[in-house]
């Protein structure tokens, strides 16, 4: 059996893993600097499942990425039929791929390269090409001034969180009988409303309840375990009205139709749309607990490509 993962993480990467594949392991690790490799570990199973074998891409995290389906092909086709060069340091072989003006480097353990033909070509090139733009999705989204290697994929979250629960709240307060479960949302009302008015309190002593005010307390209600990472949406916003043009600072025309394009366009988003309409609506005051079941980085992921375009 080959060992696996070949190689550790390196201090300070940010590491992920895919979940996706079954009878695979997945792992990336992402660098902080520029400078540094970005580091991509695969299983491939036999086609009888007797075994698996285990390979790492390697490539400068400042290179743009070609299309992963060229370099999947060109990386099977490199190890495939050409001699490897051996690296004493750490017993394992090594291949050069170049894809256009993109260089990187396939690591195998010596002894599994004698065994890349019990796996199925076909399937190799396409778990590799799927492996490689999972992992090329994920090298975005980060700001230097994140403290929190992870910070970018809540604010991806926050967006879908947002506009599913401004579709909620809109529904909750003007059409309550369209929700299929507004159950809980009735039980937590008067907490929601309680959180409400300490955010836009009123000389009156009564503070109106609006759509948009209801959507940001219930996304900060969710994001209540991150916040000291993310600062509630609520309080940043606090001078948006129930019809005012603020509102569009929080959440852009543009970006909204981007969001729901994904979701539209996409079985994936519409699963998470659906998820996360669940959440809010099944437990509207209990925080979301980040990375407890897989999928979460991806998602982000999507989202983070979705508003770049």
């Amino acid at each position: 059996m080959i060992a696996f993962p070949l190689v550790p993480s390196r201090r300070g990467d940010r590491t992920f893993f895919n979940e996706s594949f079954p009878g695979q392991d997945i792992r990336l690790d992402v660098p902080q600097s520029r400078g540094s490799r970005v580091r991509l570990q695969m299983t491939m199973p036999y086609r009888d499942e007797t075994g698996k074998v285990s390979l790492l891409v390697e490539w400068p995290k400042r290179r743009p990425f070609p299309d992963p389906r060229s370099v999947s092909a060109q990386i099977w086709n490199q190890i495939t039929s050409s001699a490897p060069s051996l690296r004493s340091r750490t017993g394992l072989a090594f291949f050069k791929v170049e894809v256009d003006s993109w260089r990187g480097f396939v690591y195998l353990p010596r002894e599994g390269i004698e065994f890349l033909g019990n796996v199925d070509p076909a399937n190799a090139v396409v778990w590799l090409g799927e492996t490689l733009a999972w992992a090329d999705r994920l090298l975005v989204g980060r700001r230097p001034s994140d403290r929190n290697v992870e910070a970018w994929i809540y604010r991806m979250h926050r967006y879908t969180a947002l506009l599913v629960a401004c579709e909620i709240a809109e529904a909750y307060l003007t059409n309550r009988q369209s929700l299929r479960y507004p159950r809980e949302l009735e039980q937590a009302e008067g907490e929601l409303r309680r959180r409400i008015a300490a955010v836009w309190s009123s000389h009156s002593g009564r503070t109106r309840v609006t759509p948009q005010r209801l959507a940001l307390i219930l996304v900060d209600a969710k994001f209540d375990g991150v916040k000291d990472i993310l600062s509630p949406l609520a309080l940043e916003y606090h001078t948006v009205l129930a019809t005012g043009h603020l509102w569009r600072k929080v959440m852009p025309r543009e970006s909204a139709r981007r969001l729901r394009a994904l979701a539209a366009s996409d079985p994936n988003g519409a699963a998470w749309f659906k998820r996360w309409r669940s959440r809010i609506l099944s437990a509207p005051l209990v925080p979301y607990t980040f990375f407890t079941t897989p999928g979460d980085e991806a998602w982000a992921s999507y989202v983070w490509h979705a508003l770049k375009s």
